[in-house]
């Protein structure tokens, strides 16, 4: 008991002292919006009687998202989040929506957060779902397809390699939604440098906080502060020690904004360094205190 208590005194304290003597040099001004919501767009897309109803819905979506960009840098957001899927597009008009992006993150000097889910004109079928990030000169620094969830039969499926940008505030990679999900893919970001994780994400009211407050353990777990921007539930920043800096819930705010002042600042961890061998170290551990006093019990009787 003495020996538990001692090693439990210790833990504690390591915490506490690591989080109340955690300071950063510099931040960041993320911005999350959710200009119209995807079950919104659906129901207004879905019911154009014709095509050119459906290219109007269509700008009218993307339009929404550009005027809040353009508000958020004004406001002085250095990089602007939206939510999974929010840039839907025909495969055909891919190239005239990502151009208006790309100008968009140039006019304002922004890195800009593009999530795109890209349907095939001929079967009306979703086949892409991907996260670009776009720098303040208009360049696509990064593409990253998801890999985990629900991936439409004969769609893009992700290669679980998480790519990396360095910028002037630090390391930034994206991934989404469900993603986050999987450790050993995540475990990456702890391991490559990055400081901020991007997470356009999409959920429901069923696993809403539950889905965002299990992508902050990755966060933790690696090291890195993370802004993961939702449609349908809870959108949440978060530094590198999990402490929330911002969020707002899809169902309690008519505002869905999220603004933080992050910081983008690797912090080592003992899962970046060894992965599931700690895990795997204090199970081992957990059977060894076990087996121990079994024994001892045994040879005491």
């Amino acid at each position: 008991m003495a020996t538990f208590g001692v090693v439990l005194a210790v833990v504690y304290l390591f915490g506490y002292l690591r989080l109340n003597l955690a300071s950063f040099s510099q931040t960041v001004r993320v911005a999350g919006i959710t200009s119209e919501s995807g079950s919104s767009f659906g129901e207004r897309w879905s019911a154009a009687p014709d095509e050119a109803a459906e290219q109007q819905v269509l700008q009218s979506h993307w339009d929404a998202y550009f005027s809040e960009t353009e508000r958020e840098a004004r406001a002085g957001a250095q990089i602007v989040v939206w939510p999974e899927l929010s840039g839907m597009t025909f495969d055909s008009d891919e190239a005239f929506y990502l151009d208006q992006a790309q100008e968009v993150a140039r006019e304002n000097g922004i890195y800009l957060t593009i999530p795109m889910g890209i349907v095939d004109t001929s079967t009306g079928q979703r086949t892409e779902n991907k996260l670009l990030l776009i720098d303040p000169t208009g360049a696509i620094v990064f593409e990253h397809v998801k890999y985990g969830g629900h991936i439409i039969e004969g769609g893009l499926l992700g290669d679980k390699k998480l790519r990396t940008v360095t910028t002037p505030f630090g390391v930034i990679s994206g991934a989404i939604c469900y993603d986050m999900d999987f450790p050993t893919v995540i475990q990456q970001s702890g391991r490559n440098g990055t400081g901020l994780m991007l997470v356009p994400s999409s959920d429901w009211r069923e696993i809403d906080p539950i889905h965002s407050q299990m992508a902050v353990f990755r966060a933790i777990e690696n090291g890195t502060s993370m802004v993961r921007q939702v449609d349908h539930a809870l959108s949440i920043a978060v530094d590198p020690y999990g402490r929330v800096l911002a969020q707002t819930d899809f169902y309690s705010s008519s505002d869905r904004t999220l603004v933080a002042q992050v910081p983008v600042e690797e912090v080592p961890t003992l899962y970046a360094a060894f992965g599931r061998w700690f895990e795997w170290l204090c199970f081992a551990g957990f059977l060894f205190v076990v087996a121990w006093s079994l024994i001892a019990r045994r040879q005491a009787s």
